[in-house]
């Protein structure tokens, strides 16, 4: 079994010995794990399972692509996408379909000033993307080599700021 943040409500046994591990991993209830553990480690554990519900061919290695940054889990409080399970569940879906590549007219370069001919913000190869998880917030992300992402924060929808730090 993959390592998971505690506290983590396992399935019932009989869900692990019928239907094997990846459908085990699936009946666990991704916006719970967000909301009770609160942590990186939550967070991206989270994501790799609403991951793999979207995606029912995937398995736990197939999602190891995300990294959640150091202001990530900080910014969550602000907008409560911490403790409002319907926030959560919105949050989730979108860092799923960030890590899936899916839905992605709703994703625009994170520019380094006004207008559509500005460049995008880079850090070093890494390109800063705006994700829309509603019309008021917005989830910004780093895309690195190796089709991995790392969360950097969720902000309102007039802010245009990303962390550079891991």
């Amino acid at each position: 079994l993959p390592e998971l943040p505690d506290p983590f409500p396992l399935p019932e046994t009989r869900v692990w010995m019928h239907e094997g591990v990846g459908a085990g991993l699936r009946a666990i209830d991704p916006v719970r794990l967000w909301v009770h553990a609160g942590t990186a480690d939550a967070c991206a554990a989270a994501i790799r399972l609403e991951a793999m519900r979207q995606d029912p061919t995937l398995s736990w290695s197939d999602t190891d692509r995300v990294t959640i940054g150091g202001e990530f889990v900080d910014s969550l409080p602000r907008h409560n996408f911490d403790r409002d399970a319907a926030k959560v569940a919105r949050l989730l879906r979108v860092c799923a379909e960030v890590l899936l590549d899916r839905n992605l007219p709703k994703t625009h370069a994170l520019r380094t000033g006004d207008g559509p001919t500005a460049a995008q913000r880079m850090r070093g190869e890494d390109k800063a993307w705006r994700r829309d998880v509603d019309y008021e917030f917005h989830l910004h992300y780093w895309e690195l080599s190796g089709r991995r992402v790392e969360l950097g924060c969720v902000v309102s929808h007039n802010v245009f700021t990303i962390p550079y730090g891991p």
